[in-house]
């Protein structure tokens, strides 16, 4: 099975999403799917830590299968899983590769000061509406996308950040923290206000969140780096002291059977 180090950093993603969409999610194989009627978008509609906790199975291959009825979905394989051939078998079943995941992974010690013009605060009720929305249009997403967020607004083991220009609600990014280990993620910009430091001081303040709330260990993970392609984000979580723990392959389902 996977080492104790890349089991934590997959079970806290796993467990993130999970409470993040508990009306789409499911457990297999003491792995965790999430399944949101949204075709199309892999981050809503994947499989996390399979093989991780325990071997995983032609059954629970099928039950996943099962589950998606069809819709494209994503699985992805992190190192040391089991049985070591999950790659071949998923290929065998007509999944193909995607672009691979970077997970990063820091310490608690306090990170240096961001820079922005924005305002970060932890946010409450008032104003999980404005969480959502900056989630939702940050992602280019249909508004309901964003409204289970609001339910975590508040709720132990979260940390839910908003940064505002004003009353303009700008940036958003949150925290979930489970032991000592916490997971940041769900970072999103309104177009009309990147590029002013809103995801650098995000991050700081998440980080020290983690930190207060007793977590060692503060994980985290973007897209590979690839030639021509930009990655902001990755260029960030290295900037405020993060460091890349493995890459994690995806591999993507095939697509729905066209009808006859």
């Amino acid at each position: 099975m996977t080492d104790d180090d890349t089991s934590a950093l997959e079970r806290i993603e796993a467990e993130a999403f999970a409470g993040l969409f508990p009306d789409h999610s499911f457990a297999v194989g003491g792995a965790v799917g999430i399944a949101f009627p949204l075709p199309g978008v892999m981050m809503l509609n994947r499989v996390i830590g399979l093989g991780v906790r325990e071997p995983a199975t032609d059954a629970g291959l099928d039950e996943i299968a099962e589950r998606f009825g069809g819709r494209e979905h994503m699985v992805s394989v992190a190192p040391g899983v089991e049985p070591a051939d999950l790659a071949d078998r998923l290929r065998e079943r007509g999944y193909r590769p995607r672009s691979a995941w970077v997970k990063f992974r820091r310490g608690a010690i306090t990170p240096s000061p961001a820079s922005t013009d924005l305002q970060v605060e932890l946010v409450d009720g008032a104003r999980a509406g404005d969480l959502a929305r900056v989630v939702s249009e940050g992602f280019g997403m249909p508004a309901h996308v964003g409204e289970p967020l609001m339910r975590v607004v508040g709720r132990p083991g979260w940390g839910c950040f908003l940064a505002s220009a004003g009353d303009q609600p700008a940036a958003a990014g949150l925290v979930y923290t489970s032991g000592d280990t916490a997971w940041l993620g769900v970072a999103a910009t309104l177009p009309e206000f990147r590029r002013r430091g809103g995801q650098g001081a995000l991050m700081v303040a998440r980080i020290l969140h983690a930190s207060q709330h007793g977590c060692r260990r503060i994980v985290t993970e973007t897209g590979e780096l690839a030639q021509g392609q930009p990655n902001a984000s990755y260029r960030n979580i290295l900037r405020h002291g993060f460091e890349a723990a493995y890459v994690r392959p995806n591999f993507v389902s095939p697509g729905p059977t066209p009808a006859a």
